[in-house]
């Protein structure tokens, strides 16, 4: 259909990219709210708000241990997704959850 109206496939590619694109920085961001909610001991853990964090809720917290990899680029022309990429790891890496182990 977009070939249809004269859209060239540069721009297709370029058009799921940038869908493909949010949609992960939409799951991160989710997921980036339940390491929140779990280090403040928030009563809810909003674990419902994205596949990937609902998938995930019986290995994050308690006495889970969860290893995550971040892919950064070395090119100039990324420089900004490795930057938010650092910052998200960061972020994570700082989260320190307590024990819920009943002593």
């Amino acid at each position: 259909m977009l070939k249809e109206i004269g859209i060239s496939n540069y721009l297709i590619y370029y058009l799921i990219r940038l869908k493909e694109t949010m949609s992960i920085n939409k799951s991160l961001a989710f997921l980036g709210d339940v390491f929140t909610a779990l280090v403040n001991q928030k009563k809810h853990i909003p674990y419902r708000n994205s596949k990937l964090t609902f998938l995930l809720q019986n290995h994050l917290g308690g006495d889970s241990k969860t290893l995550m990899f971040v892919n950064i680029s070395p090119m100039m022309t990324n420089m900004n997704e490795t930057t938010l990429s650092l910052k998200f790891a960061s972020m994570v890496n700082s989260c320190i959850l307590q024990d819920n182990k009943e002593k």
